[in-house]
């Protein structure tokens, strides 16, 4: 968020606001910049009970259906941002740095036997 100190022209028109991308928000001569985020529109079918519990959380919790789902969403984002870095962490511990000298000899082993079969095709 920029915070700017002196305040917004009056003549900015809303779809000058708009055509920037950033809403305006002036509070005690301080003008907050916010950018705009394009929401997008999605049409879900529910069964009664299901329709009936999301009513119930909406009234209870969240202010409309949009921020209900738009909370499982965002906790479903979570939950997979963190089983990722839970694998991550998994997969760091004991696998060495590069390498091993194994797995060099196989790779030098495996070079020589291409080099020694390229070479027998190529000779007449």
């Amino acid at each position: 968020m920029r915070i700017h100190k002196k305040t917004r022209p009056a003549t900015v028109t809303k779809e000058q606001a708009i055509a920037n991308e950033h809403q305006w928000l002036t509070i005690d001569g301080v003008t907050c910049s916010f950018p705009i985020v394009k929401m997008a529109t999605l049409n879900i079918s529910l069964p009664a009970p299901m329709e009936s519990f999301v009513r119930a959380q909406c009234e209870r919790e969240y202010g409309n259906v949009s921020e209900y789902f738009r909370s499982l969403v965002r906790e479903k984002m979570r939950q997979e941002i963190d089983a990722d870095l839970r694998f991550l962490d998994s997969t760091r511990s004991g696998a060495a740095a590069g390498p091993s000298a194994e797995d060099e000899e196989e790779v030098l082993a495996l070079q020589k036997r291409v080099r020694k079969d390229l070479a027998r095709a190529r000779r007449p």
